[in-house]
C-alpha cells in the first residue's frame, strides 16, 4: 500500500503527491481497475500527462469513466450553444456575437474569448443551473474557471428537491448499487461549494404549495425540468406580464436548451465538442480529480502505480461519511 497517510482517509493533497510522482521528473504511471476491469491509464512526468481511457472496456463502463473524466473538468474540449428567446434574436448582439463556441479555450481569429463572449451575453443576468448542470459540476469545473469576473448564481429549489428525490430512492434497475446516491451527494457537495466559493442563492425564497405537490407526485419518475422552468418563469414576471428580473438558464441537457427556448427562455447548452474521445492530456491536480471522482462512480476502485510497484484500493463512499469528508475530497483506504 502507499505510504501516503496515517490514517485510514485519504485527503486530496495524498491523491495530488500520489499523480504528482517522485524524483526529479515527477514520474508517475497509474493505471485504475473496476475490479478485474482495467478502466484507464495515465502517465504524468514533469506534472503533466496523458490519461488514456482502457480501449476493451464495455461501453456502459467507459461512459462511466467519462462521466467521472466530465466531472473532473478535463472532458474537453467542451463546447457552447446559445438557444435564443424569440426577444433575443431580434437583438443586434445576434448577429454581433453568434450563438455558438466551438472550443471554450480556443479563441477564432478576429472574434472574442469565451470569456468575453459569454459575459457579453450574460450582460448582468442572473445565471441559473439546471440539475445536469450541478450534478456534472459544470459551473465550478468547466464554466466559472473560464471567466474573468463574478456572476450572480441562483440555484433552483426544483434542483435542490431533484437531488434530495435522487438521493433517497434506490434505482432497482441499476446493477451499481448507490451509484445515484453517491453522485447526488457529490452534486450537494458542488452546491456548497458555489454557495460558499461563488456567493450562489436559492432562486426562490419559497415555493407554493400546490406546485411543491405536483412535484412530489411525480418525483422519481419524472425529471423535474419543467418545474425547474416553471420556477424561472415565476421569478422572471413575478405576476407581471414583462420580465422584471432578466435571467439565463445553463444546461448540458439539448431537450432543455431547446425546450427552455420555447418558452422564451435565454439557454446556453455545455457539453464536451468531441463525446467519443477517449485520450485526454492533464496536469497532476486533474489527474488527483479524475482519480476521486471515479472513486464516486465505481465506489471501489484500486489504483496501480508501475513505477513503485504497489497498488491502492479506495472506495468513495462509506458509513459515516460526513459533510467534510465530502468537502475535503476524502475517499477511504479499504
Amino acid at each position: 500500500m502507499f505510504p501516503l497517510t496515517d490514517s485510514d482517509l485519504l485527503n486530496f493533497d495524498d491523491l495530488y503527491a500520489l499523480t504528482n510522482g517522485e524524483g526529479p521528473y515527477h514520474r508517475s504511471h497509474i493505471i485504475c481497475y473496476y475490479k478485474d476491469d482495467k478502466l484507464f491509464e495515465s502517465e504524468i512526468k514533469m506534472r503533466e500527462g496523458v490519461i488514456k481511457i482502457e480501449s476493451n472496456l464495455d461501453k456502459e463502463n467507459r461512459n462511466r469513466v467519462l462521466s467521472s473524466i466530465d466531472r473532473a473538468g478535463v472532458r474537453t474540449p467542451y463546447r457552447c450553444e446559445l438557444y435564443l428567446s424569440a426577444e433575443s434574436q431580434q437583438t443586434p448582439k445576434y448577429k454581433l456575437l453568434g450563438v455558438k463556441y466551438f472550443d471554450l479555450d480556443a479563441k477564432p481569429d478576429n472574434f472574442y474569448t469565451f470569456d468575453e463572449w459569454f459575459l457579453n451575453w450574460i450582460n448582468g443576468r442572473i445565471v441559473v443551473p439546471d440539475t445536469c448542470i450541478i450534478y456534472h459540476h459544470y459551473l465550478s469545473e468547466v464554466i466559472l474557471p473560464r471567466i474573468s469576473k463574478n456572476i450572480k448564481i441562483k440555484i433552483p429549489r426544483f434542483v435542490i428537491f431533484e437531488l434530495e428525490s435522487i438521493a433517497n430512492r434506490e434505482n432497482k434497475k441499476s446493477k451499481y448499487k448507490g451509484e445515484d446516491k453517491r453522485l447526488a451527494f457529490s452534486a450537494f457537495n458542488e452546491i456548497r461549494k458555489l454557495r460558499t466559493d461563488a456567493s450562489a442563492i436559492p432562486l426562490s425564497k419559497s415555493i407554493d404549495g400546490n406546485l411543491l405537490a405536483d412535484f412530489s407526485r411525480i418525483s422519481g419518475e419524472r425529471r423535474a425540468d419543467g418545474f425547474i422552468r416553471l420556477e424561472m418563469l415565476n421569478e422572471m414576471y413575478s405576476n407581471t406580464t414583462t420580465i422584471q428580473k432578466p435571467m439565463v438558464l445553463l444546461t448540458k441537457d439539448m431537450v432543455m436548451a431547446c425546450t427552455a427556448s420555447a418558452e422564451d427562455i435565454d439557454t446556453f447548452y455545455f457539453c464536451p465538442a468531441k463525446p467519443d474521445k477517449k485520450e485526454f492530456y492533464i496536469n497532476s491536480n486533474q489527474l488527483a480529480s479524475i482519480i476521486y471522482e471515479t472513486a464516486i462512480t465505481f465506489n471501489e476502485i484500486r489504483i496501480d502505480e508501475k513505477f513503485k510497484d504497489k497498488s491502492l484500493n479506495i472506495k468513495g463512499m462509506w458509513s459515516g461519511k460526513d459533510i467534510m469528508d465530502w468537502g475535503y475530497k476524502r475517499l477511504k483506504i479499504k
